[in-house]
C-alpha cells in the first residue's frame, strides 16, 4: 500500500519531469530563434550597395561613368546597361553600342574630336567591397570649354545606368541612377 509520503514523492518526480520538459522546450525554441537571428545578421552583414556616378575632369576633357560597391559584401553584377532617358531605350555596355550612343549626343562637327573607351566586364562580374570600376570614359579633345560643359550636361541629363546585382546569398537588387 502506498503511503502519503510515497504519493508526495511521485508527485514531486512528475513535477520535476514536466518542468524539465518545459525548460528543454524553451531552450530549444531559444536556440532555433537565435540561429534564425544569426542567419539574418549574416545576410545583412554581407549586403552589397552598388552606386554609380559621372566623374568629370574639365582639365583633361574627360567624362567617366563609374560604379562602386560601398556595401559590406561583394556584389555579383548580372546586368549593366545605359538607359537613354530621352526615349527609354537600353544600351548594353559594349564598345560599339556605347560609342553610337555617345556620338548621338554630339553635333556633327565635334564627332571627330571625341574618343570613347568602354570596359565591359564579363557577366556575372564580382565587384569587391570598397572597389570601383570605370565602365566608360569619354575624352573630348576640343579646347572649347563651353562645349565640354554643354556636352557633359547633356550626358548627365540624358543617360543613366541600370545595374542588376545580387549578394552572395542570392538577394537581388537593382540600382537605377536617374
Amino acid at each position: 500500500m502506498m503511503t502519503y509520503a510515497d504519493a508526495i514523492l511521485i508527485m514531486l518526480q512528475l513535477a520535476t519531469a514536466v518542468a524539465s520538459i518545459v525548460v528543454a522546450a524553451w531552450v530549444g525554441h531559444y536556440v532555433v530563434q537565435s540561429q534564425k537571428d544569426q542567419r539574418e545578421h549574416n545576410r545583412l552583414s554581407v549586403r552589397p550597395m552598388v552606386h554609380s556616378w559621372f566623374n568629370e575632369s574639365q582639365k583633361d576633357g574627360e567624362i567617366s561613368l563609374m560604379i562602386e560597391n560601398n556595401g559590406v559584401g561583394p556584389a555579383i553584377i548580372d546586368k549593366l546597361s545605359i538607359v537613354d532617358l530621352t526615349d527609354g531605350s537600353e544600351c548594353p555596355i559594349d564598345r560599339r553600342a556605347v560609342t553610337d550612343l555617345v556620338m548621338a549626343r554630339l553635333g556633327k562637327r565635334h564627332q571627330w574630336n571625341v574618343r570613347t573607351t568602354v570596359k565591359a566586364p564579363a557577366s556575372p562580374y564580382t565587384l569587391a567591397t570598397g572597389t570601383s570600376l570605370e565602365l566608360v570614359r569619354i575624352v573630348i579633345e576640343d579646347d572649347v570649354e563651353e562645349f565640354f560643359f554643354h556636352y557633359s550636361n547633356n550626358v548627365r541629363r540624358d543617360l543613366s545606368l541600370l545595374i542588376t546585382y545580387r549578394s552572395i546569398y542570392g538577394e537581388e537588387f537593382t540600382h537605377w541612377d536617374p
